[in-house]
């Protein structure tokens, strides 16, 4: 769980999850990430190149935010077609 608003314990109340200091160490450790904000100036555009790279290699990714949280659709192209996710 990596939430900068939450504050630290917080974790401790849903089963079977642990509290991550940056979106760096969760997306290297997950099988799945899942993205849950509203779009605003501070996620506008947040999944990008960057973003996917840092993430596991066959990590699945499930948005269900706004589709402008993606950058631009091709950030998913070339990663689903050479498996680096599912």
């Amino acid at each position: 769980m990596f939430d900068k608003y939450k504050s630290c314990g917080c974790e401790k109340k849903m089963l079977g999850t642990k509290r991550v200091d940056s979106m760096e160490e969760l997306f290297s450790t997950s099988d799945i990430v899942s993205i849950h904000v509203p779009l605003n100036s501070e996620t506008y555009g947040l999944v990008d190149e960057k973003f996917i790279n840092l993430m596991k290699n066959e990590a699945s990714f499930v948005n269900t935010a706004r589709g402008k949280i993606l950058k631009h659709i091709d950030v998913l192209y070339e990663p689903l077609r050479v498996g680096k996710l599912t």
